[in-house]
C-alpha cells in the first residue's frame, strides 16, 4: 500500500515559500500539512468575510491554489500574495484562449518572452494566465485578462506597469506555478487595480 503524499517545499527566498504535494484523498489535511510544512503548524486557516484566505495566530499572508493533480501554499512576510497553478497538459484552443486572456501587447510579445524563457508558446501562455490569477489573488481585485498585461525583462523577470509587486513563476510536479506578492508599503488602490 503506498503512503500519503508528502508536502514538498518548491520556491523559498527571504520573505516568501511555497510548498506543494500531490492532492490525495489518503492525505486527510493536505492544506494542513502544507502550513506545517511551511512553520505555519499552530496557525488555524481560515477565510474572511471576501472568502481571500487567512491564517489566525499567524501575520503572515497566505495563498492557496489547486488543480485536479497539486495542492499548493504559499506563505508570505512581506504583504499581501497570490499563487496559481497549471497543469502543463492542460487542454484548451491556443487561439481562442491567447485571445481572451492575453492583452494585444502580450500577443504581440510572445516569440520573445518565448526566446527569453526558453519555453513554448503554450507554456508561456500558461504561465502569463498563472501570472494573471496570481495578481488578482494578491490584489484583490476582479481577473480581466485582456486588460492586466505583464511585460518580461532580457533577465527573465516578470513585471506590472504600474506596481512594485513581484512575480515569479517556475515548473514544478508538471504544473506552471506562478507567484505575485505585493509589497506591504504599495497600498490597495490606484497602484494595485488591473
Amino acid at each position: 500500500m503506498r503512503s500519503a503524499p508528502e508536502p514538498v517545499l518548491i520556491h523559498q527566498d527571504p520573505a516568501l515559500s511555497i510548498a506543494a504535494m500531490a492532492r490525495d484523498d489518503r492525505a486527510e489535511d493536505g492544506r494542513g500539512m502544507l502550513l506545517r510544512r511551511l512553520g505555519a503548524g499552530a496557525a488555524d486557516f481560515a477565510r474572511d468575510a471576501d472568502g481571500v484566505p487567512m491564517l489566525l495566530g499567524d501575520s503572515r499572508a497566505v495563498s492557496v491554489s489547486h488543480t485536479e493533480e497539486l495542492l499548493v501554499v504559499a506563505l508570505c512576510e512581506e504583504g499581501p500574495v497570490g499563487v496559481d497553478a497549471e497543469p502543463l497538459d492542460r487542454r484548451f484552443d491556443a487561439g481562442l484562449f491567447e485571445e481572451y486572456a492575453l492583452s494585444p501587447l502580450e500577443r504581440e510579445a510572445l516569440p520573445r518572452f518565448e526566446r527569453v524563457l526558453g519555453l513554448g508558446r503554450r507554456e508561456v501562455v500558461l504561465t502569463l494566465w498563472a501570472l494573471k490569477e496570481s495578481w488578482t489573488k494578491a490584489a484583490r481585485v476582479p481577473l480581466v485578462p485582456r486588460s492586466t498585461s505583464f511585460e518580461l525583462d532580457d533577465a527573465g523577470r516578470w513585471r506590472k506597469a504600474g506596481s512594485a509587486a513581484r512575480f515569479g513563476n517556475f515548473v514544478s510536479c508538471g504544473h506552471i506555478v506562478a507567484y505575485c506578492v505585493i509589497p506591504a508599503a504599495e497600498t490597495p488602490g490606484e497602484s494595485t487595480r488591473c
